[in-house]
């Protein structure tokens, strides 16, 4: 009697634990998928990939800039965003100045003006940027840009801008300060 009885208690403990199991790894998908999903992907990990075309003209001549950044961060709400990331600048030079090449480093805030769809927005960055040319490119810069970003699917969302970049050189070098045009993708 007592054998069965135990017996008994083992199989109901048995089915109750394989039940309650069931029902973990059901509130544990759920939670994940929860997680996961993101009302108009408005919180969570965010990441873009810019770049930035500007002509420069220096004492007449023109100096082709392209920049290639991307940062990565955490999307706040529909309107904040707040990260950092990286580069590479190449400075293309003319006749009388040198090709440069620079990386900065940078910590970046974005705000979205709306929600929905096609939104303008303003972004900034702060950095530090490397430069090869030595000390007459390692410098602290700071870049404010706004632009229209465009939802072209779910996740993707493409960004068209414009941005003033400032490098606090010694000597102000203005050949290193530029107006450039920026396209991203967002996602």
């Amino acid at each position: 009697m007592m054998k069965n009885l135990i017996r008994l208690m083992v199989d109901y403990q048995e089915k109750n634990m394989k039940k309650m199991l069931v029902c973990l790894m059901m509130l544990m998908t759920s939670i994940t998928a929860f997680s996961q999903y993101r009302p108009g992907g408005y919180s969570g990990y965010k990441a873009f990939a810019i770049v930035d075309l500007s002509i420069n003209f220096n004492e007449g001549k023109s100096e082709i800039n392209c920049d290639l950044e991307n940062s990565h961060g955490y999307q706040f709400n529909p309107n904040f965003f707040l990260g950092g990331g990286f580069g590479i600048d190449v400075y293309q030079g003319t006749k009388s100045t040198a090709q440069s090449v620079s990386v900065p480093f940078f910590a970046q805030t974005r705000i979205n003006f709306t929600d929905r769809g096609v939104s303008p927005y303003i972004d900034c960055k702060f950095g530090y940027r490397l430069g090869d040319s030595g000390k007459d490119f390692n410098c602290w810069y700071l870049q404010p840009s706004f632009g229209v970003r465009f939802p072209v699917a779910s996740r993707f969302t493409l960004n068209m801008g414009v941005c003033y970049t400032h490098n606090f050189l010694e000597g102000a070098d203005v050949r290193k300060n530029k107006i450039a045009l920026q396209f991203g993708l967002e996602f």
